[in-house]
């Protein structure tokens, strides 16, 4: 059974997750007058940014593990097949 492209999968998930979870609590810096215009305020609440950039943070640290994972796992999967393999 082949774990590393699941894990690999699940890892690319979380990362685009991730990403975009960030991008959306930093909109109002990024883009200050659309989000005026889209909410109807000037600045966002403190909150948004004291509990997104954590959430968004730890989103996209698990995807690091998933990643490194993956690469283990790819890497196991080379050294057994490398073990197995019939001598010619």
């Amino acid at each position: 059974m082949k774990a590393s492209p699941t894990y690999a999968s699940i890892a690319a998930i979380l990362a685009l997750v991730g990403a975009l979870a960030l991008v959306a609590v930093y909109y109002p810096m990024l883009n200050p007058e659309q989000f005026s215009l889209d909410s109807g305020q000037d600045s966002a609440p403190l909150g948004r940014y004291l509990f997104g950039t954590p959430a968004s943070l730890f989103i996209l640290a698990a995807a690091w593990h998933f990643n490194c994972q993956a690469m283990r796992k790819k890497q196991q999967e080379k050294e057994e097949k490398l073990v197995n393999k019939p001598l010619d």
